[in-house]
């Protein structure tokens, strides 16, 4: 923020508080956490086909290491038993029988498992679709709550007016927050439903994932299963069909296997190759993913934070422009009752805005550059006295806290054990002449109802920051 200062005619020096442009802000974050779910969806399909390919390309690697030992079995017992010809063949032929039984109740249950697998995968779906419909909704009721919260306070505000000029609206005024306060009862509870039913979706999509990850395992397994089981029926068969023929010579049968064994080593070596290249880069895509999920996750965190900061600091600076404006018109006893609540609205004000440029930072790219942070409140409130046994010496200006200690009150703060006056937010300058005559009834009245408003202000400050104390965003996990 850049403090500059506005003059009127030599009457009146206030210095104003220049909102910089902000570099980043909820609606800037809005539209990074849509990119970056396009990027979510996007690195999810990419994973999802490493992944189909890594699948398959393994199954591929058993079927052929099932071929390739049943070759070598087949080469050891030709060499040898020296098994008569007829043995051999039937030998081949109990296996072939036995190999298609298996590859029959193989199939059976890989139909079983890519059903379980497509079941769950339809569940994630839905789960997501869920999750990200509940996130969209408790935003909603977050933006709902935020501007209850801001029509309750410019019903106040309202209300406070009319005590100050016209008491005969203040019944009416007083309905009016009678209903924002209803209404903002509701938006609450809208919130916390809303929170509720969001931290509900995320666990059923944790469960939806876990089960969908243990379902494309046992579908992997029954895969590779069925690819050996197929891998034998192919093999036996072809070594049957090479003993039935006739003319048959034992050592060409015999060479014949040894050449297909070794073809189908170079097979395996190739697809063992590309079976090691693709989990390499099924980790990098998961990785990948993961990354990018924890980016959506933080992002709808994100702005959350950013509209309930940004929320929390427009209220607090409209408070403390029209306690300010109120305190510019009121009679200097009044100004002297009314400079706690300024300065109480000043320092929450100065504390939310840099709350607010902490999460901005935390939450922007880090591409985006920021300005110098906006400055804290500069005032320690503690002399360092107690006032355990004796009261609080009264040359330090200060009051006895419930802990014991000599605090200094609103509109003061502890330099060398005394409490200073900070004098006020706004530069005055010097008095003029002007005064109210006192003991005047038009004054006295007036005084009265600034003084109450600035008790009602000074409430107002005090259930803001109760009720924002009270929001809390939830941590979300997975995207």
């Amino acid at each position: 923020m850049v403090a500059s200062r506005l003059c009127a005619s030599g009457v009146l020096c206030i210095l104003i508080q220049v909102d910089a442009m902000t570099p980043w802000n909820s609606t800037d974050m809005s539209h990074k956490g849509d990119t970056d779910k396009t990027t979510q969806a996007k690195r999810a399909g990419d994973l999802h086909a490493l992944q189909a390919a890594s699948r398959q390309t393994d199954a591929w690697l058993s079927g052929n290491k099932t071929i390739l030992n049943i070759t070598r079995g087949t080469v050891n017992r030709a060499v040898s038993q020296d098994l008569p010809l007829a043995k051999q063949i039937q030998s081949s032929n109990d296996s072939l029988h036995q190999a298609q039984k298996r590859l029959t109740k193989m199939k059976y249950g890989l139909v079983d498992s890519i059903n379980a697998t497509d079941e769950t995968a339809r569940s994630l779906v839905h789960a997501r679709a869920a999750l990200e419909e509940a996130r969209k909704k408790f935003i909603e009721a977050n933006a709902s709550a935020n501007r209850a919260f801001e029509d309750d306070a410019m019903a106040q505000d309202h209300l406070v007016q009319m005590i100050i000029c016209c008491p005969n609206e203040v019944q009416a005024a007083q309905r009016q927050v009678d209903v924002s306060r209803n209404d903002l009862a509701h938006a609450d509870e809208v919130l916390s439903a809303a929170k509720k039913e969001t931290v509900a979706k995320q666990s059923a999509l944790a469960s939806a994932a876990t089960a969908a990850q243990n379902s494309g395992k046992e579908r992997n397994i029954t895969i590779a299963a069925y690819n050996d089981a197929v891998g034998e029926v192919e093999r036996l068969g072809v070594i049957l069909k090479d003993l039935k023929r006739k003319d048959v010579d034992p050592e060409k049968h015999i060479a014949a296997l040894e050449k297909s064994a070794r073809m189908q080593e170079s097979v395996l070596n190739d697809l063992g190759k590309k079976s090691q290249e693709l989990r390499e880069k099924v980790l990098v895509a998961k990785k990948a993913y993961i990354e990018i999920s924890a980016v959506v996750v933080q992002d709808f965190a994100c702005i959350t934070r950013l509209q309930t900061r940004e929320k929390n600091l427009e209220m607090t600076t409209s408070q403390f422009d029209k306690t300010a404006a109120a305190y510019k018109s009121a009679p200097p006893d009044v100004k002297h009752s009314m400079k706690p609540t300024l300065w109480l609205q000043w320092d929450l004000k100065e504390t939310q805005a840099r709350a607010l440029y902490d999460d901005q930072r935390d939450c922007a790219p880090k591409s985006i550059r920021f300005p110098p942070p906006p400055p804290l409140p500069d005032c320690n409130g503690d002399t360092n006295g107690t006032c355990g046994v004796l009261p609080c010496w009264p040359e330090r200006h200060a009051v006895c806290s419930a802990s014991r200690n000599c605090i200094c009150p609103a509109g003061t703060c502890a330099k060398n054990g005394i409490c200073v006056d900070r004098g006020v937010p706004l530069r005055a300058s010097p008095p003029t002449d002007q005064h109210p005559t006192p003991g005047s009834a038009a004054t006295a009245a007036g005084t009265a109802l600034l003084v109450a408003a600035v008790l009602v202000i000074t409430a107002l400050v005090v259930a803001m920051r109760r009720r924002r104390a009270s929001v809390i965003i939830p941590e979300m996990a997975h995207g």
